[in-house]
């Protein structure tokens, strides 16, 4: 799958073109990383949609609660988007990392993992625009984040 400002085109390995979706776009910076399709929350009122390849060669899309809805955690924001889980963190505090069940999206969360020294300068915040250094990646079963606090990399790994 790729995205273009105004629309999502799954493309075969061979390059030939089995699809397109419009899917205009407010900000390049709403895409979430993800282990399945395309994920996309451009401000956290809106609705997480997910695009994902269908087994028709075609491409669906699924709308989740916005990440404001989520009354547990404070200025929530999905960091990463599994096939089961939404990574959220705190935009401020980054102080935990909560793995949230994409079944119970925003209500339930499934683990929570307290870290420390995550949480940016001003200076730092400044900087993001909106946009945390805050990246999280999955592989082999285990979740990986990398964050910039204060001139500093921390890196932390866990299992769902």
């Amino acid at each position: 799958m790729a995205a273009t400002q105004d629309s999502v085109e799954l493309i075969s390995k061979s390059g030939q073109s089995l699809s397109v979706f419009q899917f205009p776009l407010t900000s390049s910076n709403g895409w979430i990383p993800s282990t399945d399709g395309l994920h996309y929350n451009a401000i956290a009122e809106d609705s997480i949609s997910a695009l994902e390849a269908t087994e028709k060669n075609g491409i669906s899309l699924n709308r989740y609660a916005p990440v404001a809805d989520m009354k547990t955690v404070k200025e929530p924001f999905v960091s990463y988007v599994s096939d089961k889980y939404f990574v959220v963190i705190p935009y401020v505090a980054r102080n935990v990392i909560y793995l949230v069940s994409k079944n119970d999206f925003p209500n339930q969360v499934y683990k929570s993992f307290s870290i420390k020294g995550c949480k940016p300068s001003d200076k730092q915040f400044e900087m993001e625009e909106g946009v945390p250094q805050f990246r999280t990646a999955y592989d082999g079963g285990r979740f990986f984040v990398a964050a910039i606090a204060s001139g500093h990399l921390r890196i932390f790994s866990f299992t769902p």
